[in-house]
């Protein structure tokens, strides 16, 4: 049995270190968009893949998002969140022109993050606990704001998400120099007492 320790410092360090180089930024095409859509045929997927095929596929429309700083990392036992400030900025590229854009925001999400260790690998997934768009708070109540809110929430949902996911799924490789194989791990988190 070997007990291995891994404070919220490393998490921390590993956002910052993703942050500057740019791997939170992406950016959706509108295939792409359109394929995460249609991947949920039920219930609210069903309803934008059938706007997706009206609206969005007949202009090129790319969505970006991008944290506007390091997503801040809280583990509690039994519990480790992960809240992402960052802008989304949905543009349009017409033929033979340079991106227009739509519409930027900014956004606070809170997801949820599962661990395992698969091999040598740590695999993350998430999953989206709340979504708020960041605004004056005289527009807040407003119900084109709320729409918005949850026309971006279901894209997160639906697209970024799973996409995120797709490339956590590739694990992040654990340190490991005396070739220690690792068989039936768990991972709890625990709470340090100062």
């Amino acid at each position: 049995m070997l007990y291995l320790g891994i404070s919220e410092y490393f998490f921390k360090s590993a956002s910052f270190a993703y942050f500057t180089t740019g791997a939170f930024d992406i950016t959706l095409t509108t295939k792409e968009l359109y394929k995460h859509l249609i991947q949920n045929p039920q219930g609210i997927g069903s309803l934008f893949s059938q706007i997706a095929e009206l609206y969005i596929m007949s202009r090129p429309l790319m969505v970006r998002i991008l944290t506007t700083e390091p997503p801040v990392i809280n583990l509690e036992p039994n519990n480790f969140t992960l809240n992402i400030p960052a802008s989304i900025v949905m543009m349009t590229k017409p033929k033979n022109t340079t991106e227009e854009v739509i519409v930027s925001m900014d956004f606070m999400a809170s997801t949820s993050v599962d661990l395992a260790i698969f091999g040598q690998r740590l695999i993350c997934s998430l999953s989206l606990n709340r979504f708020q768009l960041s605004g004056p708070e005289s527009n807040r109540s407003s119900i084109e704001v709320l729409r918005f809110e949850n026309i971006l929430s279901s894209i997160l949902h639906f697209g970024v998400i799973p996409l995120a996911n797709a490339r956590l799924q590739q694990g992040f490789p654990l340190p490991n120099p005396h070739q220690i194989s690792l068989v039936n791990s768990e991972i709890e988190v625990h709470k340090v007492r100062r």
